[in-house]
């Protein structure tokens, strides 16, 4: 029944499971299915109930307004959901939940568990390490803990490729001609004092890969007072990866590492030289139209326009892709 609650008696042969005091045979069966309730024994700590339940001990904290300094009293009874993520603390778990929120990103979020990374994550799920980056604002990805709630981006593109993520300055100043988002409906918005890209991007329900890419913006979270950027209708929402194709729509075919259309997007490891090489286009004309000041500053993840009046590759690298 949902919402039973389960008194246990401390009377009788105590044992401790997973850190939970509990007289045998008188705990909830685990895996729990729904909302029960636990009473707090002596000695008991939420980390040992967190682990023996599967159930995160924020969450715990969260569901009972516990704060960090509360010590659990015996009697206290305290409310277990199965819809908390998966425990995140060091202990064993006996029991694992096989469908905990954020356990395998297949409901759009993951719980980081001890000794995750980020690559480790991107493997695990399939998912571009940058895509990950970009929609959670991770500014330092050594520093992502155990609990931490990652939004898995439903439309990124796969572990090993780097979407779109800045344009070249001859992509930007295409867009501004009109080619992108200039035929897209839309509004502006001036930055204010105080503004940050992320503070943006959620203020307007945008997200933050969309902002970025449609107006020419670095990946850092800062920006000048005084700019006016452009907020296009019908972008996907903050947190979340633009949608397939939206990207497109909005630069005009962004290809987030595929060869299409008239852009692609510098992967890792790869030159301006051997992107021409791939095209079979002259490398200088491609840096010309990109407008690219030094071909070494070139970043992963920026968006190149690919001329089609260019002159045929002439450096040394092999022309085409090795499927053509």
């Amino acid at each position: 029944m949902r919402g039973l609650t389960r008194f246990l008696t401390a009377i009788g042969l105590m044992v401790s499971v997973g850190g939970v005091l509990a007289q045998r045979g008188d705990l909830p069966p685990v895996p729990i299915t729904e909302d029960v309730t636990y009473i707090v024994q002596p000695r008991d700590n939420l980390d040992g109930i967190g682990a023996y339940f599967d159930i995160r001990v924020d969450c715990i904290r969260e569901l009972n307004d516990l704060q960090i300094s509360t010590i659990l009293q015996p009697g206290l009874a305290l409310r277990l959901s199965p819809e908390c993520p998966a425990y995140d603390g060091t202990q064993d778990v006996l029991d694992p939940r096989s469908d905990t929120p954020g356990l395998d990103g297949s409901d759009g979020t993951y719980v980081i568990r001890p000794n995750d990374t980020l690559d480790t994550i991107g493997q695990a799920l399939d998912v571009s390490v940058e895509a990950m980056i970009a929609t959670n604002q991770i500014t330092n990805n050594k520093a992502i803990v155990p609990g931490q709630i990652l939004v898995i981006p439903a439309d990124a593109p796969k572990y090993g490729v780097v979407p779109a993520l800045i344009l070249s300055p001859g992509a930007e100043a295409a867009m501004a001609a009109g080619g992108g988002a200039g035929s897209v409906p839309g509004t502006t918005y001036v930055v204010k004092a105080g503004d940050t890209i992320p503070s943006i991007a959620e203020s307007l329900d945008i997200s933050t890969v969309v902002l970025r890419v449609v107006n020419g913006l670095s990946l850092e979270p800062n920006i000048a007072v005084g700019t006016e950027l452009f907020i296009p209708e019908g972008a996907s929402p903050f947190g979340a990866f633009p949608a397939d194709g939206e990207l497109a729509r909005l630069t005009e075919g962004v290809g987030a590492g595929a060869i299409e259309g008239q852009t692609y997007v510098i992967q890792r490891n790869e030159t301006i030289d051997g992107v021409g090489a791939m095209f079979n286009l002259d490398h200088y004309c491609l840096i010309e139209r990109n407008g690219i000041k030094n071909v070494r500053n070139v970043s992963v993840g920026t968006l190149l326009l690919i001329p089609s009046d260019c002159g045929p590759y002439t450096g040394f690298d092999f022309v085409g892709t090795p499927e053509s």
